[in-house]
């Protein structure tokens, strides 16, 4: 899952902010009985639908797996085009010992990140 929202927050660096790494990427994690919800804001350009598909595994050259890393490491990935940015959702079921039992938890964090890990 750490590979899924760091290869995440690279997408949103390179294709929404141009490779600026200074720009606000929000994200909160969900964690309940089931499953964990991971959602990362951006506030830049839209993808293109077309852009967000893996390319093909067989095609050898590197970049270009970031899509097929998250969409492996989570069971359910959703985009949400906004009226600025877009909102992806990252979902993951978990057994119920992972969590606990009755468990609710949410946590918010905003933050820039910096590809240099400065903030």
């Amino acid at each position: 899952m750490v590979l899924g929202v760091d290869e995440a927050c690279t997408n949103i660096i390179r294709h929404a902010y141009a490779l600026r790494d200074d720009q606000l990427i929000a994200l909160s994690m969900e964690i309940g009985r089931d499953c964990i919800r991971i959602r990362l804001r951006d506030y830049g350009k839209h993808a293109a639908r077309s852009k967000l598909r893996c390319r093909s595994q067989r095609l050898i050259k590197p970049g270009g797996l970031g899509l097929h890393l998250i969409r492996n490491a989570f069971d359910k990935v959703d985009y949400k085009l906004k009226e600025c940015g877009t909102e992806l959702v990252l979902m993951k079921k978990m057994d119920g010992e992972a969590s606990g039992p009755n468990v609710k938890k949410q946590r918010s964090v905003q933050k820039s990140k910096n590809r240099a890990g400065k903030n």
